[in-house]
């Protein structure tokens, strides 16, 4: 906080820097909490998570506390009586989003005298006298974050302090908010990718520009080994013949079209492309648009499958009959739309007409949850 209007600029932006590449892995809590006690003056600095229902510490971060000083309060003030023993609990559980308030607020110098976390710990071990602490977030959904700076001085801090303390937690707000998020993502991420390698079915995941983002281990068997189809350095899907490329061209751009989900949009049937190889019959290529739920998931916009009829096919419409009660005849339909026929080949294959085979897919979609044939494919994958 020493010098003029510009170095005051120079240590604010370079403090909402190290926030906000937190998330990201471009920074971590420890360098933005440094920058934040240097920016405020403070000898060291720290943010907690709490859970306000359990009245327990689920996260603590910090900058410039020495392993000692750790372990003790991890060992004494974390423990199932946090609430009781750790004197700031209380005020903190009061506090209104984005307020500022002080040690000195709440007890003066004889006070803590006679308190035990004062004495034992806080002075002694933190070699601090005064703390500031700012209520970061209070959400039903999440712990509560409270960012709280320490400093030698035992004297009330200057309101200067506060008020850019008050500044800094709408920033620190953001970037946790940010942060989980993108945990979330990450750990959809995984699940999705350790649900594909259980599915039997080849199933890949492809970009807007034809890269494989993802692909499960069926998928990466028949792109290394069946011919037909091969996977370039820079990740896109290679097909062998022309009209091929064509084909999977504009079904790429189809599945990547914001249109797609815009009110009134129309379902987009599923694209089934031939693939000629040089040895045995030709690969099966179905495109669909990725799941409204997985949208985004690995920066996919497409569903692959890919079918060898050379192969053994997976029928799942046993399992599909017990998980969803339906009829021989509506499991037939599910697991034929999956397999990417559409309702005129299926009403051909099967020699009925074209409207029982829609008052069949209508039953599916009552028993089953869903609403559009795309979504008929993910729900058969994870039938087993």
């Amino acid at each position: 906080m020493v010098g003029g209007p510009r170095r005051f600029e120079q240590q604010l932006s370079f403090v909402l820097e190290s926030i906000h590449q937190v998330p990201f892995g471009e920074s971590t809590w420890a360098s933005a909490l440094t920058a934040i006690a240097d920016y405020l003056g403070a000898e060291c600095a720290d943010l907690t998570f709490s859970d306000p229902v359990l009245q327990q510490l689920t996260r603590w971060e910090q900058a410039r506390l020495d392993t000692q000083t750790v372990e003790e309060y991890t060992r004494t003030y974390m423990a199932a009586n946090w609430a009781e023993v750790q004197p700031r609990v209380p005020i903190a559980l009061e506090m209104r989003q984005g307020q500022v308030v002080a040690d000195i607020d709440f007890w003066d110098a004889p006070a803590r005298k006679r308190m035990m976390f004062f004495q034992e710990y806080y002075h002694p071990l933190v070699q601090c006298g005064e703390c500031l602490m700012g209520c970061v977030s209070k959400t039903e959904d999440a712990p509560w974050a409270y960012l709280a700076p320490h400093f030698r001085s035992r004297a009330p801090q200057q309101a200067l302090v506060r008020e850019r303390l008050g500044m800094l937690l709408p920033h620190v707000r953001r970037a946790i908010t940010a942060e989980t998020r993108l945990q979330r993502v990450q750990k959809e991420k995984e699940a999705l990718a350790e649900a594909l390698d259980h599915v039997a079915d080849a199933v890949a995941l492809l970009d807007r520009g034809g890269r494989v983002v993802r692909a499960n281990r069926a998928a990466e068997a028949l792109i290394r080994t069946a011919g037909g189809v091969d996977r370039a350095a820079d990740g896109r899907l290679l097909v062998s013949t022309s009209p091929a490329r064509t084909a999977l061209a504009a079904a790429l751009a189809q599945c990547a079209s914001p249109l797609l989900w815009t009110p009134g949009a129309g379902v987009m049937p599923p694209v089934r492309i031939a693939v000629s190889r040089p040895r045995g019959r030709s690969l099966l290529l179905t495109l669909q648009p990725l799941p409204k739920e997985l949208a985004g998931a690995f920066n996919a916009v497409a569903l692959l499958f890919i079918a060898d009829p050379d192969g053994h096919p997976v029928d799942r419409s046993a399992a599909l009959r017990k998980a969803y009660k339906l009829s021989p005849g509506e499991a037939r339909l599910v697991q034929a739309i999956a397999d990417g026929e559409t309702l005129k080949e299926f009403a051909i294959r099967n020699q009925v007409s074209y409207e029982t085979v829609r008052s069949q897919l209508r039953r599916c979609f009552e028993k089953t949850g869903v609403r559009r044939q795309a979504e008929l494919v993910p729900l058969v994958l994870r039938t087993k």
